[in-house]
């Protein structure tokens, strides 16, 4: 594990572990410092956000990693991304471990999202960076302290308005809370509550998933955890 301050041109590769656009604005800054580079406005500075980051999506980054520098030695892309799917983990592997001369990658997803070792392994650890306000955490705990129906009444709006990324986002940031607190407050059987957010997650990136039928079932199965 390392800091932002690590980045150098002695690594291509990196992992960080985060608040999504929190950790985008402060690596900017940091290329921009440690490269003398500009960001904005910037043929050579990519900035990518998705939900989940699937093969397509891999197939395109080898592709534009691969052109040619506009503005000078250095190209830069920024992959936010909640979920990477295997397809495109594997797809990168060789990206990742031989890119383009000059290209540097930044790989930024949720402290709870799950990285391939064979990926991981050609990636530079960077810390784990939350925002000063952290405000999924504090939804998690929110959320977890309510009993079934009031956690009903809470994902009433995500369904309705098929929000989801604040259902990802919702997910992620419980699996991420409870990662301790299971561990410390329930017997062992109970550990495939964390299993069933996993499985959840994974059912909201397929192409049509019943986001209320997701929620609803972690809602009733969640134990209730007063703060």
């Amino acid at each position: 594990m390392g800091s932002l301050s690590q980045i150098s041109q002695k690594h291509h590769a990196y992992l960080i572990r985060g608040d999504g656009e929190y950790v985008t604005n402060l690596l900017k800054n940091a290329i921009e410092k440690i490269f003398n580079v500009t960001f904005d406005g910037n043929p050579d500075c990519h900035i990518a956000r998705f939900e989940t980051f699937g093969f397509d999506e891999a197939r395109k980054i080898k592709e534009d990693q691969e052109k040619h520098s506009f503005a000078g030695e250095y190209k830069f892309f920024l992959i936010n991304t909640f979920t990477l799917t295997h397809e495109a983990q594997n797809a990168l592997l060789k990206v990742f471990e031989e890119p383009t001369a000059g290209t540097y990658i930044f790989l930024i997803m949720p402290p709870s999202a799950q990285v391939l070792p064979t990926l991981k392994s050609r990636l530079f650890d960077l810390e784990v960076i939350l925002s000063p306000q952290n405000d999924d955490k504090k939804l998690a705990k929110d959320f977890l302290s309510k009993n079934a129906p009031e956690r009903l009444k809470f994902i009433k709006k995500i369904i309705e308005n098929k929000d989801k990324t604040a259902a990802t986002s919702l997910m992620n940031a419980l699996e991420e809370t409870l990662g301790t607190e299971i561990k410390a407050n329930l017997p062992p059987e109970e550990i495939f509550i964390l299993q069933e957010i996993r499985k959840g997650r994974g059912y909201l990136n397929d192409r049509s998933p019943s986001a209320k039928m997701i929620l609803e079932h972690i809602s009733l199965i969640l134990p209730r955890i007063k703060y």
